[in-house]
């Protein structure tokens, strides 16, 4: 979804930008517990789309999402794509996501 509202088109003027929400990240220092979930839109609702929880002290594997997100233009031949793996720093995080070469 789009920062700051829920609508799934927002005007971007040329050279301009705005910011996409994909995921949300949480660690629960009292339960010694991380989320990342994926986000996205129905309707006019967010909605969960995928989540991963762990222990921050079990060094388990740290989970990785590949994404591939497409921005639509009126006016454009084809979408802008590009293809991202999101993942953390550590345990603790923060998240990152980089794109896929």
């Amino acid at each position: 979804m789009w920062e700051h509202t829920l609508d799934k088109c927002v005007p971007i003027g040329t050279g301009g930008s705005s910011n996409l929400l994909i995921a949300n990240f949480d660690v629960d220092h009292k339960n010694g517990l991380t989320t990342m979930e994926i986000l996205g839109l129905s309707g006019n609702a967010k909605k969960q789309y995928e989540w991963s929880r762990w222990n921050l002290d079990s060094h388990e594997t740290i989970p990785e999402y590949d994404l591939e997100i497409s921005v639509f233009s009126d006016g454009a031949k084809r979408p802008f794509s590009e293809r991202f793996t999101l993942t953390t720093e550590s345990w603790f995080g923060p998240p990152k996501m980089a794109r896929m070469n």
